[in-house]
């Protein structure tokens, strides 16, 4: 599919929120290819989606892993990444092609579901670290032209942080993530249930760590224990 959109997302036990989820994609047009990478999940995950009539690999547990997956599967020559707990209000397809016409690379402008002044914080903070430090997570929707994934190698084969890798070589690479003005939703659930600076604190720290070289399993460590 020249110039055509591949939304991978991948998933994990999320079968209590499938069905809200199936919902928001209906924004997308229908050439628009959308793929479910599962990482082996113990509930009715990948029969629900299967039953849905979307598209869905079974693969080893890790966003990485899973998101290589989707991405080898898909035919077209743009890739969103969408967590399952994220959306958008209308479409961004020409958001994406427009962009990628220009860029290698975009993500979205964060907005969080729940409102609090503590969680728009974090969502303008998103913003700003795209804008000044050049780096993007998943929750922002990250998107880019798949020859370009592929030019960098892929994201790394691990369960955590794949992202905040993926940018960094992005940025070492010497080229700009866009951050476009259009809002993507997502739930603040893990800000709400862990504490909001209790959170943000451990984010930072977990950066820290995996810039110094230390092992995703460590690191996840800190998360377990926040």
């Amino acid at each position: 599919m020249e110039d055509g959109l591949s939304v991978i997302v991948p998933v994990y036990n999320e079968a209590q929120i499938l069905e809200g989820f199936f919902e928001k994609l209906a924004i997308f047009s229908k050439d628009t290819e959308i793929i479910f990478v599962d990482g082996g999940s113990t509930d009715s995950t990948f029969e629900k989606i299967k039953k849905s009539g979307y598209k869905v690999y079974s693969g080893d547990k890790g966003r990485g892993k899973q998101l290589n997956l989707g991405v080898e599967k898909s035919c077209g020559d743009n890739i969103l990444i969408l967590h399952s707990d994220s959306f958008f209000k209308k479409s961004p397809e020409e958001n994406i092609k427009s962009t990628l016409e220009k860029y290698k690379i975009g993500c979205f402008s964060l907005e969080f579901i729940e409102k609090s002044l503590g969680l728009k914080m974090v969502a303008r903070n998103s913003s700003r670290r795209v804008k000044y430090r050049n780096i993007a997570f998943g929750d922002q929707g990250m998107f880019f032209r798949k020859e370009y994934f592929y030019s960098l190698g892929h994201f790394k084969n691990i369960d955590f942080m794949e992202d905040y890798d993926f940018s960094i070589r992005v940025k070492k690479n010497g080229d700009r993530i866009k951050l476009l003005d259009q809002k993507i939703y997502s739930s603040g659930r893990r800000f709400i249930n862990n504490g909001l600076w209790k959170t943000i604190i451990t984010m930072q720290k977990a950066q820290s760590m995996y810039r110094r070289g230390k092992s995703v399993e460590e690191i996840r460590r800190i998360y377990r224990l926040s």
